[in-house]
């Protein structure tokens, strides 16, 4: 008697059935574990860049003090190299206390005023501090921070 390997319908003949189900069960598996770790992946903050589309930066996170309301913006990127939506943005210092959320392109906008520098000083330092809560889907239960500073020249 001579054994095939597929029948006509394509059905793999001579493997047990059980077989067929496990190998079936260790493929959803490992799809869903895969899909889960690039999820998760995408969903830590990394690093957080500032940007003024007015041009009033001087270099690195220096600016100039500006007259006019100045349009300030603040993206979080994720880990991934993508942009983090749904992050919790905090300007403070040199006369501001501004909160914000970034939108879906992973950027919070900010229009602040001309900045108050104290008097006999040259200067002022702004802290910008980005915190993301990722989804509790991913088990994370502790919220992720990153700071940095903008100094301002009188």
């Amino acid at each position: 008697m001579r054994r095939r390997l597929a029948s006509r319908r394509g059905v793999l003949e001579g493997l047990p059935l059980s077989l067929i189900i496990s190998i079936i069960i260790i493929a959803i598996g490992t799809t869903i574990l895969l899909g889960l770790f690039v999820y998760s992946r995408a969903h830590t903050l990394s690093s957080v860049s500032l940007s003024t589309p007015s041009g009033a930066l001087a270099g690195g996170n220096v600016y100039g003090a500006w007259k006019q309301p100045l349009l300030f913006l603040v993206t979080a990127w994720a880990s991934s190299g993508g942009a983090l939506p749904g992050v919790l943005v905090a300007v403070e210092g040199c006369g501001f206390d501004e909160l914000n959320h970034t939108a879906s392109n992973g950027t919070a906008m900010f229009v602040l005023p001309p900045p108050t520098i104290p008097q006999h000083s040259s200067g002022c330092v702004m802290p910008v501090q980005a915190t993301y809560q990722p989804p509790a889907s991913l088990g994370a239960t502790a919220s992720q921070t990153y700071s940095t500073s903008v100094v301002i020249v009188a």
